[in-house]
């Protein structure tokens, strides 16, 4: 029995570090995408219309209110929303404070949102540890669902 017991803890170790080592492998990834040479812009894509401003703007106080309301998807969304600077101002920092709302609710993804947040120092001190806690509630949470 020991043994049994033994062979599922190695079994869940190695999925831990699995699914870390794949999240590290995505990350790296697309670091290297930020530092190749950029395309360039043409005026139609880098100057958003006023049209589509208003609508991510209108989805933003949308989303807004649901997070407030303690909506854990709405919160994550709200954190995509400030980090990546879409119908507000760009704001890591807010971003943390949203994803942190949401992945303590149990949210996987923002759990992961969160972990990568630490992993890159963005809105955060940078931290290691911090976000391979966040990156493993991820994980366990997501294999609780059988999303993984």
């Amino acid at each position: 029995m020991a043994q049994g017991k033994r062979q599922e803890m190695v079994a869940s170790t190695a999925g831990v570090f699995s699914f870390v080592a794949f999240c590290l492998i995505m990350l790296c990834g697309c670091h290297e995408d930020k530092k190749a040479v950029p395309a360039p812009k043409s005026d139609s894509i880098s100057n958003k219309s006023e049209k589509v401003k208003q609508a991510e703007r209108q989805e933003f106080e949308r989303c807004r209110k649901a997070a407030e309301l303690g909506d854990a998807v709405e919160q994550n969304n709200l954190g995509l929303m400030y980090s990546h600077g879409e119908g507000v101002e760009q704001d890591n920092t807010l971003a943390v404070v949203w994803f942190r709302k949401s992945a303590e609710q149990g949210n996987a993804v923002a759990q992961f949102n969160l972990g990568i947040m630490y992993l890159n120092g963005e809105g955060v001190k940078q931290d290691d540890t911090q976000g391979y806690e966040w990156l493993n509630k991820s994980y366990r949470q997501l294999k609780k669902q059988n999303k993984l």
